[in-house]
């Protein structure tokens, strides 16, 4: 009669530890299951990605680009301001970036939003100049001290770590031009909040304007 018994025992004890493994097993799986998939890489600087852009358009990796302005814009649809003609597009305001970059003497534009960017065949300065940012990305003047710092550099042709910055004014530029207009050029009227560079190179001084956006030399550099 014990016999019984016991097997009955025997068999609920079995079928817990089973259990208790499967729970076990279950839970292992559940758990790395649940683990975040990891984010891709932090993206690339829009300076970098609109000089690669366009370096691939010319098939010429080592190609010397100039980055002139990069302009935060909304996209009226999902050309993202290049529309080709007889294409439909989908009438969806996409925030981006408008690259205007400059080679052997061309100067090129770089329309960016999300993970897309090309070159579009538009003349360059016809976008910039018509649209005011909508969306605005946050940009220290940190960063546009660097920004200016690169581009005097690899003007003069030294190391970044030679040039200094002697000062940074705030300032509130009347228009699009940041103060420094170009000739025969027309640029919309609006304020602009920036600063006015001054940086050093070997006792020499050379004067950056900039937006929140973009750094421009003024007046325009001459080297020696």
């Amino acid at each position: 009669m014990k016999r019984p018994i016991v097997c009955c025992l025997l068999t609920l004890a079995l079928t817990s530890v089973s259990a208790c493994a499967s729970d076990a097993g279950e839970r292992d799986v559940t758990a790395t299951a649940a683990t975040p998939a990891a984010k891709p890489g932090a993206p690339r600087d829009l300076d970098k990605l609109a000089v690669e852009t366009l370096r691939k358009h010319l098939e010429d990796p080592a190609a010397d680009v100039e980055v002139l302005s990069i302009t935060p814009i909304e996209w009226r649809d999902s050309s993202l301001g290049c529309p080709r003609p007889d294409f439909l597009y989908m009438q969806v305001i996409t925030p981006g970036h408008l690259a205007v970059l400059r080679h052997a003497g061309t100067t090129y534009q770089v329309h960016m939003a999300e993970k897309s960017a090309f070159v579009c065949d538009r003349e360059a300065g016809e976008i910039a100049k018509e649209s005011v940012p909508k969306v605005e990305v946050p940009v220290t003047i940190e960063r546009m001290e660097a920004l200016a710092r690169a581009d005097l550099a690899r003007r003069l042709g030294v190391s970044a770590d030679q040039i200094s910055i002697a000062d940074a004014k705030p300032v509130v530029w009347q228009d699009l031009s940041l103060g420094c207009p170009e000739p025969g050029q027309s640029y919309k009227a609006v304020p602009v909040s920036g600063n006015v560079l001054t940086l050093t190179y070997h006792g020499r001084t050379y004067t950056y304007h900039t937006d929140r956006y973009r750094v421009m030399p003024c007046p325009p550099f001459q080297k020696d």
